[in-house]
């Protein structure tokens, strides 16, 4: 019987520890900078549940964690739907020299992103926030992706948490095909 209730103890926590939350949770409780605030203000303030249909969003990136929180890196995502289940795909150039997935459209973001994404970017949405989660073999997320787009700039506003201690602020801009 003692075994038993470990047991249940034991898989209650972890269905616990992999609920992920529809917002991200306090994303500057360790600090941010002024723009990684102004993101997140905006994020909760004005972000709606971003567009399903296809498209393509780049710009730029800040870290907090193992990078300087104020070198702008660059990503670029891509959201498509197919058989009514819409899909998030991304690449973060990490340190190139400007935004080199500035003029990407759908067909180069549909070529050059990862089949990788196509089983784990699905994309759920709620409310206002659209959501990818990637778990590990185990079924505990290690990547967390939450997109709120302004409705006004058409701007996807994107909060990564990868891990324990590194989050991503993203401010990226649709790409007009």
């Amino acid at each position: 019987m003692k075994a038993l209730i470990t047991a249940l103890l034991i898989s209650s926590g972890s269905t616990f520890a992999a609920e992920v939350p529809w917002s991200p949770p306090n994303p500057c409780y360790r600090g941010c900078t002024q723009a990684q605030e102004q993101l997140v203000s905006e994020f909760f303030a004005v972000g709606k549940e971003p567009q399903k249909s296809p498209a393509v969003y780049s710009g730029v990136c800040n870290h907090i964690g193992q990078y300087d929180p104020t070198f702008d890196h660059h990503a670029v995502v891509l959201i498509e739907e197919e058989n009514t289940q819409s899909t998030f795909a991304t690449i973060f150039s990490w340190f190139g020299t400007g935004n080199a997935f500035k003029d990407w459209n759908l067909a180069v973001a549909r070529r050059e992103m990862s089949p990788y994404w196509r089983e784990y970017g699905k994309l759920s949405f709620s409310e206002q926030t659209g959501r990818v989660i990637v778990n590990d073999d185990r079924g505990l997320p290690v990547y967390v992706y939450w997109m709120r787009q302004n409705p006004v700039t058409k701007e996807l506003l994107y909060i990564t948490y990868m891990g324990q201690s590194n989050k991503a602020f993203c401010r990226l801009q649709q790409h007009v095909e």
